[in-house]
This record gives structure tokens, sequence and C-alpha cells, in this order.
């Protein structure tokens, strides 16, 4: 949609699977997945070692009243966007996310 490239897990165990290799700049994770779910996830990832485990993680979630916002984020996630996701949400999401980690960087 923005021009980035992607790579999909089915559920938290492939997500946190490919995470582990350290080659994303950013991950979007969904809440409810079978075998793990996001949240879960976000802390396996948040225990990673070195960038693997600092890389921004955006909450994509249907569940995003401010009471389970605040519990993404203490889990460890950087934002969230509400399902149905509308495109200049989700950019605005990415944007923030990638200038901080290019910020970071430099």
């Amino acid at each position: 949609m923005f021009d980035f490239t992607s790579e999909s897990a089915t559920d938290g165990v492939e997500a946190l699977e490919a995470a582990r290799t350290g080659r994303f700049d950013l991950i979007l994770m969904d809440i409810k997945m079978p075998r793990m779910d996001g949240v879960t996830a976000t802390r396996e990832i948040r225990a990673l070692p070195g960038a693997a485990g600092r890389v921004p993680i955006i909450a994509l979630t249907a569940n995003a009243d401010p009471e389970d916002a605040a519990g993404y984020l203490k889990a460890g996630m950087n934002g969230v966007v509400e399902k149905p996701m509308k495109p200049e949400n989700l950019l605005r999401a990415l944007q923030e996310n990638l200038a901080e980690g290019d910020a970071a960087a430099a």
C-alpha cells in the first residue's frame, strides 16, 4: 500500500521466529492470533537481544479502547492502529515509528 516490502506470519509463534532474524524495520502485530497472541509475541520479541528486541511494533486490532491500548503499550508495543484500518492512520504510525528508528540510528 505504501511501497514497503512485507512478509507475513500466520500466528504469533511464526512472528517471533521471524523477528529473531533481526531483519525487520517494523512489525505490524495482530493481537488475536492462534498459538501465541500478539501481546505474548511482543513480550517475547522484547526479550530478544540486540536490535531484534528493539524493533518498533505496532498493534493492529479491533480491540483498541483506551484500556486495551494502554495494555498493548505496557507490553512493549510502540503504537496501536484500530481495525478496520484507515490508510492515513496506518501511514502516520509507520512514519512516526520508522522516523524514531532513523533518529536512534543516527
